[in-house]
């Protein structure tokens, strides 16, 4: 697997104009697209493809494409061979709840280490899937969140140069 596709969205829900607005993105969820196929992820229900991310209700699932009314998504596409390593450290995450708290540390960084993985918020599972799969290791330079929380904006401005921006702008169906 030499590809990791991420798709960030936002839906017509009121929450979501509000995490946009507290997070400063213009996208309020982010999810890991999981192509069918992946060699480790075959005992997994339901099918282990689709959209793995952190949201409710349910925490961090794999969910159908269409499991929320999106009105604006859009994808880009990582080239890597770290994508097998990014997915399968997520589908260790399965299960666990939904961070409730997680909006608490944009006005408050110190509330809690976002890194602590006994729950999580969608664009803090794909920043710890990132770093646990070793994607950054094509780096000169570290990666440091040094931040309380991490947002789907905070994921774009990391991975700023690693995607084709032509390749963002649109919006996908």
């Amino acid at each position: 697997m030499d590809q990791l596709t991420l798709q960030f969205s936002t839906t017509s829900w009121a929450g979501s104009g509000a995490i946009r607005i507290a997070t400063r993105s213009d996208f309020s969820h982010v999810d890991v697209v999981i192509p069918p196929g992946i060699a480790g992820l075959e005992n997994l229900t339901p099918k282990p493809y689709g959209l793995l991310g952190a949201a409710e209700p349910g925490g961090v699932q794999i969910r159908p494409p269409d499991y929320q009314r999106f009105i604006h998504k859009r994808q880009l596409t990582l080239v890597t061979d770290k994508a097998g390593a990014i997915i399968k450290a997520l589908a260790t995450q399965i299960g666990k709840p939904f961070d409730h708290d997680a909006l608490k540390r944009v006005f408050d960084p110190n509330f809690r280490d976002w890194e602590d993985n006994g729950k999580w918020y969608c664009a803090e599972l794909v920043m710890w899937g990132l770093l646990e799969g070793d994607y950054f290791a094509h780096r000169s330079y570290p990666v440091n969140i040094s931040i309380g929380h991490v947002t789907p904006e905070d994921i774009l401005g990391v991975l700023a140069g690693d995607y084709d921006p032509a390749q963002f702008v649109k919006d996908i169906p």
